[in-house]
C-alpha cells in the first residue's frame, strides 16, 4: 500500500473528487472548478534546495500536536520518517541573541512542496553546513493557497545539535519509514514511497539507464547516424520505432542522440499511418484499431521522389524500409503501397528474426520463455514472444485481437497500461533485468517497449 494516492506516469490525469452523498448548502458558495496541476505550482516555489530527514507526527485528529520529547513514551509519540525530504529555503538560518539563557535562537523558514501536510511539532534533521547536523522543530505552518495541491510555508527553530544518542532516541519513535523521490511531483504523484516500493524504484531506474545504454551501443549505426534493424548484410530502417525512440529518450539519457538522423517518410498517403508506438505515446487504446500490423521490407526505390526532400528515404543510402502494407491478394502475396502499382513482396521480415537455440531440459528459457510445444501446457505465461514466430508488427496477433489467454506477460502489461490499470512493477523488474540476454531482434523492439512500460509501472508504485 502507498502512503497516499497518485496518478500514473504514462499519462497523468487530473484527480477527481467523488462524493457519494449530495450536500445542499444553506447558502450559495464559491466553487473553484479549475484544477491546478502540481506541476504548475512547482515553477513558482522559490528558495534553495535543502535535503533533510523529516519526522512527521502520526496521530489521530483528537490528539494534540507536540514537539519531539525524548522522555515521552513511544505509544504517545510516533513518527513517519521520510528520508531525503526536500525543503525550499526562503530564509536561511538566522541567529538572534537570547539574553535570558545566554545563548542564541536559530530560526529559518522554508517551503514544502505539495506532498505532505506539515504540522506544528514535526521535526527534521539537517546538515547546517559547518560539518555539524542539528535537529529542528517546526513552530509555525502557513498554507499558501486554498487549492488542494498547495505549498506550505514553515518556520522552524534549531532545538539541539545532533548527537548519536539524540538520533537514536528520535529513531526509536519511528513506526514507518518513507523515501522521498522528487521526480514524482512532476506527474502529480505522491513522492513518498514505502521501503519496498523504494527498493523496486531504485532497481527499475538503474535498469532503465542500463538498457538505454545497451540499446544505443547495440543498435546505433554511426555511419548512418540512426538505429538500424539488426539484420546482417542488410541496411533496414524502421522509421516508426526511430521516431518513437526520439520521444522516449533524450540527450540526458543518451548524449549522442543529438546526432540522431530521422529520415523523412512523409508522402501523401503514409503521413497519417498509425502504429503501436503512436498508441503508446498517446496512451490511447482506441487508436489500436487504426494501427497497422502488417509490415514488409520495402526497397527504398519504391518510395516517391517528390516527397521528403534530401532527408527522405528515397535519397538515402538505406537498402530497405520496414513499412506497413495492405495485402490485395493474400494468396499471391501481391501488395499495394501508397499509390504505387501492385508489387510482389519478395522478402519477409520474419526471415530476419533472431534464431535462438532451444534446450528442452530447461522448462522456461531465460527471458523469453519459448518452449517446445510438448512442454507448453505445463509452463507459465512467457515473458515475451519471439520475433518471427508471428506475422504482425512487434506484438503478436493475440495482442491486436485482444485475446488475453494467448498474450505474453509484456502484452498483458501493455494492455493493462492502456486501460489505466495497475502495471505490476515487481513483475516487470525481472523482465527488465533479463532483456539484455534476449536475441537481437527481440532486444531491438522490446527494450523501447519495456522502457515505456517501466515508466507506467513506476507511476503505479504510488497507488
Amino acid at each position: 500500500m502507498a502512503i497516499a494516492h497518485a496518478t500514473k506516469l504514462l499519462k497523468p490525469e487530473e484527480p477527481v473528487l467523488v462524493r457519494k452523498e449530495v450536500i445542499s448548502p444553506p447558502r450559495p458558495i464559491a466553487v473553484d472548478t479549475k484544477y491546478e496541476p502540481r506541476a504548475n505550482l512547482l515553477t513558482h516555489v522559490a528558495g534553495a534546495k535543502w535535503n533533510v530527514i523529516y519526522y512527521k507526527q502520526l496521530k489521530t485528529s483528537e490528539e494534540a500536536s507536540e514537539a519531539f520529547n525524548i522522555n515521552r513514551p513511544l505509544p504517545y509519540q510516533q513518527y513517519l520518517k521520510i528520508e531525503n525530504f526536500e525543503l525550499r529555503v526562503s530564509t536561511p538560518l538566522t541567529a538572534s541573541p537570547n539574553n535570558e539563557e545566554s545563548a542564541h535562537n536559530v530560526t529559518g523558514t522554508a517551503f514544502i512542496y505539495p506532498s505532505i501536510v506539515p504540522d506544528h511539532g514535526d521535526s527534521f534533521l539537517a546538515d547546517v553546513g559547518d560539518g555539524r547536523s542539528a535537529i529542528f522543530n517546526i513552530r509555525e505552518v502557513t498554507q499558501k493557497s486554498f487549492l488542494k495541491d498547495t505549498v506550505y510555508e514553515i518556520e522552524y527553530d534549531l532545538v539541539d545539535w545532533l548527537s548519536h544518542d539524540l538520533q537514536k532516541a528520535i529513531d526509536a519513535k519511528v513506526v514507518k519509514t518513507g523515501y522521498y523521490e522528487r521526480s514524482y511531483l512532476d506527474y502529480g504523484a505522491n513522492p513518498v514511497l514505502e521501503e519496498e516500493q523504494h527498493g523496486i524504484f531504485k532497481k527499475i531506474r538503474t535498469w532503465q539507464e542500463r538498457i538505454a545504454r545497451h540499446y544505443f551501443d547495440s543498435f546505433y549505426n554511426h555511419e548512418f547516424n540512426t538505429f538500424l534493424v539488426p539484420v546482417p548484410g542488410k541496411v533496414i530502417y524502421d522509421p516508426f520505432i526511430v521516431e518513437f525512440i526520439q520521444r522516449l529518450w533524450d540527450t540526458n539519457t543518451i548524449p549522442d542522440l543529438q546526432y540522431l538522423k530521422v529520415y523523412n517518410r512523409d508522402t501523401a498517403d503514409n503521413r497519417f499511418i498509425r502504429t503501436i508506438w503512436d498508441a503508446i505515446v498517446n496512451n490511447d487504446p482506441y487508436m489500436l484499431a487504426k494501427c497497422k500490423s502488417k509490415f514488409g521490407v520495402i526497397p527504398r526505390q519504391l518510395f516517391p521522389t517528390d516527397h521528403g526532400g534530401l532527408m527522405g528515404v528515397r535519397f538515402s543510402r538505406l537498402d530497405y524500409i520496414f513499412h506497413p502494407y495492405d495485402i490485395v491478394n493474400p494468396a499471391t502475396g501481391v501488395i499495394s503501397i501508397f499509390g504505387h502499382e501492385n508489387i510482389n513482396l519478395g522478402e519477409s521480415f520474419s526471415e530476419y528474426s533472431t534464431n535462438r537455440t532451444f534446450n528442452l531440459a530447461i522448462k522456461k528459457l531465460p527471458g523469453l520463455g519459448f518452449v517446445h510445444h510438448t512442454l507448453k501446457e505445463n509452463l507459465p505465461i512467457p515473458d515475451a514472444k519471439k520475433m518471427g514466430s508471428f506475422d504482425t508488427y512487434v506484438l503478436s496477433p493475440a495482442f491486436y485481437q485482444n485475446t488475453k489467454s494467448e498474450m505474453s506477460k509484456v502484452e498483458l502489461m501493455l494492455t493493462a497500461a492502456f486501460k489505466e490499470e495497475h502495471v505490476n512493477a515487481k513483475e516487470l523488474l525481472p523482465i527488465l533485468e533479463d532483456v539484455i540476454n534476449w536475441g537481437e531482434m527481440e532486444r531491438f523492439y522490446y527494450i523501447p517497449l519495456l522502457t515505456a512500460l517501466s515508466r507506467s509501472a513506476l507511476g503505479d508504485l504510488t497507488q
